[in-house]
């Protein structure tokens, strides 16, 4: 199984495909394989395709639960230092969005292009109200058992079982990250593409019009028919994969 040290512990990722690096970065809750699963056959027969779990997720070893947003955007650049990438194109999914954006607007020069899929540059009512709903259901009444179990399963080795603190350390950073003033994202200098679905209750069309508004050499589209995921198996990877692969051919040009 593949382990890169840093300073922060050890992050475990997988690694398909051979070409450019692409760098999944996944959402609260999930990890790299999980998050990315309808994506990996498509991908890795043009891209070398890396799927990290970020700090605080999957297999992924930490003393410290207290992570941030930003700060786990330091740790891709720190990944990317340690297996030897200069350049890398980063696709972020939701909070891994948030990640991503946060990477290209401090590190511009070690990014190839940049797609965020359900994230936005601020936090938005949406999500505020799934901290709020998670904070209730999940940490103080216990009510989705089966959610937590798989918790417990699919986290053990980041946070040692502790899957409150897990939970308590998300949903404080639901609330307070992404927070990039526009001055911050005028910094991205790579082709940019920003993704939302149509029935997102989270993520609005008004969001990603912004971010494109915002960063320079950017793009938005809007997946009809979808929710915060549209490239999840059950809604348009089919779709959303021949959307991005397009996008990042086109920026070889």
């Amino acid at each position: 199984m593949p382990y890169a040290d840093l300073d922060t512990g050890r992050i475990f990722y997988e690694e398909i495909g051979a070409g450019e690096p692409i760098i999944f970065l996944h959402n609260a809750f999930s990890r790299g394989i999980i998050a990315f699963s309808a994506q990996m056959s498509a991908f890795q027969t043009q891209y070398r395709c890396i799927f990290p779990d970020l700090r605080g997720h999957g297999r992924t070893i930490s003393d410290n639960l207290n992570w941030t947003i930003p700060q786990l955007a330091d740790d891709i650049i720190e990944l990317m230092n340690a297996i030897e990438i200069k350049k890398a194109h980063i696709i972020g999914y939701s909070m891994g969005g948030g990640v991503a954006l946060y990477a290209a607007a401090k590190y511009p020069e070690r990014i190839s292009s940049l797609v965020t899929i359900g994230a936005a540059s601020c936090v938005t009512e949406g999500i505020k109200s799934n901290a709020d709903n998670c904070e209730l259901h999940i940490l103080k009444n216990e009510e989705d058992k089966r959610f937590i179990e798989l918790l417990k399963k699919n986290h053990y080795d980041a946070h040692d079982g502790d899957w409150r603190a897990f939970v308590k350390t998300s949903v404080n950073n639901w609330r307070k990250y992404p927070d990039l003033a526009s001055e911050e994202l005028g910094r991205i200098a790579c082709p940019s593409m920003f993704i939302s679905g149509a029935n997102d209750n989270s993520i609005k069309e008004e969001h990603i019009l912004k971010l494109a508004e915002t960063v320079p050499n950017s793009i938005s589209r809007v997946i009809e028919g979808c929710g915060h995921g549209p490239h999840l198996i059950g809604e348009k990877p089919e779709v959303m994969n021949k959307i991005i692969l397009e996008f990042l051919n086109g920026t070889k040009k």
